[in-house]
């Protein structure tokens, strides 16, 4: 009776100690596996790491591009000089971007929000930058209607085929004064953004036409007009893409809206060019709070 519960308690273990065994092959290969699987997703974290910095020091090379080409706050000073900027891309680089040339005593300067944001429109941007120094390095005539005409001529030929069949619509939306400080007179011509005038609290707007710089064949022909304003001591007058109005922000994640801009903008009139930059800026961080900037900032205001 001993031998045999003996042969049952040997079998018993051997059996054991096969399931054992197989239990520790299953066990290392798994180990195995989750050890070769760590060091994979390891190398490739490390890739996608070594991407991800060749893209950011790519997009941050691109701003220092961008910015070069964008005119010194102290440039435009030298002719107006009661002038802020407020300037606040989305991603880094910007679809928005301002403009500024003194040419014969006039200053044109111009706010332009280009077709998306990010590369893409910082790339149009860099064209409608370059194009706008060409275009006033050649012409005789400077009023803005007439540049913005041939820019537009320029912007779509640009991105057409030799046909003018494109089947791109990018562009841009650009407001361009011409400031004779002499005279004290200002022409405006833009495509869809508006100038806002504000003297002693009082608001005058002044709409653009509604088709923008570019846009392929979808809008036609266009006419731009010029509208000859006669600048008088203490008008404040303000440039600016739609990204301010736009931004969601609030307790409900709303738009900004017009409305409540241009009633800042007269709440902060009289304030100095820097006070009323230091103001827009916390009224849209303050709105925003932890909601993402969803595109592109641009504000220029000039005091006279």
């Amino acid at each position: 009776v001993y031998q045999q519960y003996f042969k049952q308690a040997i079998y018993s273990l051997i059996i054991i100690l096969i399931i054992a065994l197989i239990l520790i092959k299953f066990s290392l290969k798994i180990l195995t596996k989750e050890k070769l699987t760590k060091e994979r997703l390891l190398v490739k974290s490390k890739i996608i790491e070594k991407k991800n910095k060749e893209i950011f020091d790519s997009i941050n090379y691109a701003l220092q591009i961008q910015e070069a080409h964008l005119p010194s706050l102290k440039h435009i000073e030298d002719h107006l000089p009661n002038t802020f900027i407020l300037y606040k891309p989305k991603d880094i680089v910007s679809g928005d971007f301002y403009w500024f040339e003194h040419i014969n005593d006039i200053s044109l300067i111009a706010v332009a929000d280009c077709t998306g944001h990010g590369i893409p429109g910082a790339l149009m941007s860099m064209i409608g930058h370059s194009k706008l120094d060409s275009i006033v390095s050649v012409i005789d005539d400077l009023s803005p209607d007439n540049v913005l005409t041939e820019l537009d001529k320029n912007i779509t030929q640009t991105l057409s085929d030799n046909n003018y069949s494109t089947k791109i619509y990018d562009g841009m939306d650009i407001a361009l004064c011409a400031i004779d400080k002499e005279q004290m007179t200002l022409d405006f011509s833009s495509a869809f953004r508006p100038l806002i005038i504000i003297n002693n609290k009082e608001l005058k707007e002044i709409k653009g036409e509604r088709f923008p710089i570019g846009g392929g064949t979808l809008y036609g022909d266009k006419k731009f007009k010029s509208h000859r304003i006669n600048l008088k001591k203490g008008d404040n007058i303000y440039l600016f893409s739609d990204g301010y109005v736009d931004q969601l922000g609030g307790e409900s994640r709303k738009r900004f809206k017009s409305k409540k801009f241009r009633e800042l903008l007269i709440s902060i009139s009289h304030l100095r060019p820097e006070q009323q930059k230091k103001a827009l800026d916390k009224a849209i961080l303050d709105w925003q709070g932890k909601t993402p900037q969803i595109d592109d900032i641009l504000i220029i205001g000039i005091s006279f």
